[in-house]
């Protein structure tokens, strides 16, 4: 008897036996999803275009200069007869031309479009590390979620290991109770088949284990059959005071601070189009060089080279009000930009209070389950030794096995959102990651 007791008060503490040859904390989970995970691969490979793109060539700063080599060979007959009275008859006659230049446009002004430009492109590259911050916050939670299901799964996997030793006590004083004529052949078989209940339900659990575990590769990105274990117990932290999340949000939320990129990437496309109200001046140099060697014609041979440069000045003075009209456009996707931040940041702040709520609520709810729990364990320690006295009848002790069952069951569930409420939190708050 003393050894389930044992057993039974090892069991029901919690404690994950962890497989140390390949344990895993939640921080390595988290470090390995970085370096693996496919949708921040992904969002991170586009912010290096969008840095890529931010450059003063690509927002038309940076003159142009471009280069060229034509040459052309011909063979060609021919007859002529001059005024002179001459003649010339060739045959197979060779032509040879070579063509060089170089040619350099330089815009020096565009009414400072180039300038918006540039400051867009910045902008958008900045947005899209705002972006990159937004899928790691997203797969940081999902990997704390996936990772604490599966403490969820274990500690469960616990609490029905417990109710297994207290079936096959129940089953052991029956069969001996039948034995000595006590109990009927009913009673043991009952006990048996209770036994092979909590006995199923363990193997299933086993099968939720290795599931959640599935989850949890996947967001990896390794191979989904890696045996691994988890070390963690839920721990939490502290709800903070909502004034001071509130007051940080806009500075800590990327949602919000994308939105915020995204306005002023607005107001600098009204700048842009704003800049067609300009004339544009450009500066242009040109120099080729041509070298021609004939058989036949009157010109056998033919050399000239030279500079070419200026300037343009261009000003569109109509264009049937479509400047005005995506002035007036940009404007007012300006201005819905501007109104789908307050939006968000109004929708936001209301998700921050619901988080801060819920948190500080099932923390409440956990901590008044664990309670629960602990008290459930004693019950069942002082129930096995008076249903092996006889003090308590078979019955009694199933009400509170099962009792003891969803009392652990209830805690565990309990820890589990509050986890999830404490993420989501951090996660709307700007606070999940570094």
């Amino acid at each position: 008897m003393t050894k389930y007791f044992i057993l039974l008060i090892s069991a029901v503490l919690f404690a994950s036996v962890s497989n140390a040859q390949n344990t895993i904390s939640l921080q390595q989970a988290i470090e390995t999803a970085l370096k693996n995970n496919y949708d921040i691969r992904i969002v991170r490979n586009t912010q290096e275009m969008l840095s890529n793109t931010a450059t003063p060539g690509n927002a038309g700063m940076l003159p142009k200069l471009d280069a060229g080599l034509t040459q052309t060979n011909s063979i060609t007959d021919s007859k002529q007869k001059f005024s002179s009275g001459a003649e010339s008859d060739k045959t197979g006659a060779v032509a040879h031309s070579i063509n060089a230049y170089a040619a350099l446009n330089w815009t020096v002004f565009d009414g400072f479009k180039m300038f918006a430009t540039y400051q867009k492109l910045k902008e958008i590259e900045t947005a899209g590390e705002s972006t990159v911050r937004m899928q790691i916050e997203q797969t940081t939670e999902q990997i704390i979620s996936a990772y604490f299901n599966i403490v969820k799964q274990k500690a469960l996997l616990t609490a029905i290991d417990s109710s297994v030793i207290i079936a096959q006590i129940k089953e052991e004083v029956a069969k001996a109770k039948f034995q000595t004529g006590i109990y009927s052949k009913v009673e043991w078989l009952q006990a048996q088949v209770d036994l092979n209940a909590f006995r199923t339900d363990y193997k299933k659990q086993l099968v939720a284990i290795d599931n959640a575990k599935v989850a949890l590769n996947k967001l990896l990105a390794q191979d989904v059959t890696t045996q691994f274990d988890v070390m963690e117990e839920f721990q939490f932290g502290d709800a903070g005071d909502y004034n001071q999340l509130q007051s940080k949000l806009a500075s800590a939320n990327s949602e919000l601070v994308r939105a915020g990129h995204d306005t002023k990437i607005a107001g600098l496309t009204v700048k842009e189009y704003q800049s067609l109200r300009y004339p544009v001046i450009g500066l242009n140099a040109n120099y080729s060089l041509t070298n021609s060697n004939s058989q036949s014609g009157l010109i056998l041979e033919s050399r000239s080279n030279g500079i070419n440069y200026g300037f343009t000045v261009t000003y569109n003075l109509f264009n049937g009000f479509n400047t005005s009209r995506a002035i007036r456009n940009a404007k007012l996707d300006y201005e819905n930009s501007r109104i789908s931040f307050d939006q968000l940041k109004n929708s936001l702040e209301g998700d921050l209070l619901i988080a801060w709520q819920n948190f500080k609520n099932l923390l409440d709810i956990a901590q008044m389950e664990k309670q629960n729990s602990e008290m459930s364990n004693e019950t069942v320690r002082l129930a096995l030794e008076r249903y092996r006295n006889g003090a308590i009848s078979e019955l009694q002790l199933k009400d509170i096995q099962q009792s003891y069952l969803q009392a652990q069951t209830s805690y565990i569930s309990a820890a589990y959102d509050a986890k999830v409420a404490e993420t989501s939190l951090k996660r709307i708050s700007g606070t999940l990651i570094k």
